[in-house]
């Protein structure tokens, strides 16, 4: 081998990296790389960094790990199959939930088959803006628009843990 080339391939088979290239796109898929158990515990990890966010007072984060947090406990369901996973290419990236955490939850805020209250909070995920308002309007408390999308991810985590479980 010269130095500052790639191995060539006959190197790469014995090692049984041709055999793991071989495994069936579905199981190498993106959404695939966690089980719905670690979709779910990723889902947790972000939720804690959320309220370390609220506490820093940081909207833009409160909002971005409410729907980061979210929209991994989605894909627990989309890995369990609990959401329907294939479009028209047979693929999640053109099913109905999308590939991104916010194309997941404007689906799920669509879902006729989600109950109303998961539906409202994967709504108001979407609505809730990222950069906190310069001005806050008469009876509303800033506190209260960035716990809006912790309750909101959290609601959704639960659901989708009872799913799950």
């Amino acid at each position: 081998m010269t130095q500052g080339r790639e191995q060539p391939v006959e190197t790469h088979r014995e090692t049984g990296a041709v055999e793991a290239a071989s495994a069936s796109a579905e199981e190498a898929h993106w959404l695939r790389r966690l089980d719905p158990a670690d979709w779910m515990r990723a889902s947790l990890t972000e939720y804690d960094a959320l309220l370390a966010a609220l506490s820093a007072r940081q909207n833009r984060r409160i909002v971005t790990g409410a729907r980061r947090a979210a929209g991994m406990a989605i894909n627990a369901l989309l890995v369990a199959g609990r959401l329907p996973t294939q479009g028209p290419s047979g693929t999640p990236e053109d099913g109905p939930f999308g590939r991104t955490y916010v194309e997941h939850l404007q689906a799920l805020s669509r879902w006729e088959t989600a109950p109303g209250e998961v539906r409202a909070a994967a709504a108001a995920l979407c609505d809730a803006p990222v950069n906190a308002p310069t001005l806050v309007g008469l009876g509303t408390s800033l506190a209260n628009m960035q716990t809006g999308p912790v309750r909101a991810a959290r609601d959704l985590m639960t659901w989708a843990a009872e799913q799950i479980d």
